[in-house]
C-alpha cells in the first residue's frame, strides 16, 4: 500500500478528530497494553485449537496487534477513536518498520466481518495468515520495547519529535 494513501491519511484523521492529541504521552497505559499484549500471546501459545476455531485465533491475534499500536499512539501522545486512524498514524511516524500497512487494513475489514457480521474463516484462510500475522505482532512487539526502553534510558531520538 502507499504509504501515502488519501484514505487512511493521519491528517485527514486529525481533521475528523478521530486522531486526537493527549495532553502528555501515556506511558502507564502503554505499559498495560504492552503487558496485556504479552498475555494474548500467551494464551494463544498455549491453546492449539486454531484447525476448530479459525476465525477465533485470527480475531485474537488481531486483537494483539491492535493493543500493540495503541501503546505506541500512548508513548507518542495520541489517541484514536477508531483502527483505520491509529493505523495511519503507526504507517506515517513509523515508516522505518517493516509492516505491510495495506495488509493491516485488510486485516481489519476481516475482523470486522466475523466480530460485526459472524463471517466465519476456514483452517486454510488463518494458515495462510499466521506468517504474517505473526511477523506483523514480531515487529510491532519490538518497537514498543525499543519505545518503552527510550522513555526508560532516554539517549535516542523519538521518531515524531527528534532527540529527547
Amino acid at each position: 500500500m502507499d504509504r501515502t494513501n488519501a484514505r487512511h491519511s493521519r491528517v485527514a484523521c486529525i481533521q475528523k478528530r478521530k486522531l486526537r492529541r493527549l495532553v502528555v504521552p501515556d506511558f502507564q497505559l502503554a505499559e498495560e497494553l504492552r503487558t496485556m499484549a504479552k498475555h494474548r500471546m500467551d494464551f494463544w501459545q498455549e491453546v492449539h485449537l486454531e484447525n476448530k476455531y479459525p476465525s477465533i485465533y485470527l480475531d485474537g491475534h488481531y486483537e494483539i496487534i491492535k493493543e500493540l499500536c495503541a501503546a505506541l499512539l500512548a508513548l507518542d501522545g495520541w489517541e484514536s477513536s477508531n483502527h483505520e486512524c491509529m493505523f495511519a498514524h503507526i504507517n506515517e511516524a513509523y515508516a522505518g518498520i517493516d509492516i505491510d500497512f495495506g495488509y493491516l487494513f485488510d486485516l481489519k475489514d476481516t475482523r470486522n466481518a466475523i466480530d460485526y457480521r459472524g463471517v466465519k474463516i476456514s483452517p486454510s484462510t488463518w494458515q495462510d495468515n499466521a506468517l504474517k500475522i505473526m511477523v506483523t505482532i514480531d515487529a510491532l512487539g519490538k518497537e514498543v520495547e525499543r519505545r518503552l526502553k527510550t522513555i526508560r534510558y532516554p539517549d535516542q531520538p523519538h521518531p515524531l519529535r527528534g532527540p529527547l
